[in-house]
C-alpha cells in the first residue's frame, strides 16, 4: 500500500512505468525496506492494488495521516493564493 501512495504522489499513471521505475531505483525501494526480487510485474501488481481495493487504500493512508498528526509531522500551515500553494512561515509578523 505505501507503494501504491508513493505511485499517486510522484505521478506514475501507469503500472509498467511504476514497477520498472522500482526495479532501476534501488534508493525508492530501499527506502521502502524492500529487495529488487520482491517487486512484481506490473500485470500482477495491477491484481494485486485491485484485490486491496480503494476503500482499504483510503483507509491505510487516513491511518498514516494520523500517524504523522501524533508525531507532529505534518504542521498545516498552508496559505492560498491564486490556486497555488505556498508554505506560510509568517507567524505573528504577518503583513
Amino acid at each position: 500500500m505505501k507503494l501504491e501512495i508513493e505511485r499517486y504522489k510522484l505521478g506514475r499513471v501507469k503500472f509498467n512505468q511504476w514497477v520498472h521505475e522500482l526495479e532501476s531505483n534501488y534508493n525508492l525501494l530501499s527506502a521502502y525496506d524492500l529487495e529488487n526480487e520482491r517487486v512484481p510485474d506490473a500485470r500482477n501488481y495491477g491484481r494485486l492494488m485491485t484485490a486491496i481495493g480503494s476503500v482499504n487504500l483510503r483507509g491505510f493512508y487516513g491511518l498514516l495521516v494520523k500517524q504523522f498528526e501524533r508525531y507532529g509531522l505534518v504542521g498545516y500551515q498552508v496559505g492560498v493564493w491564486d490556486g497555488s500553494y505556498f508554505m506560510s512561515n509568517c507567524g505573528e509578523r504577518k503583513q
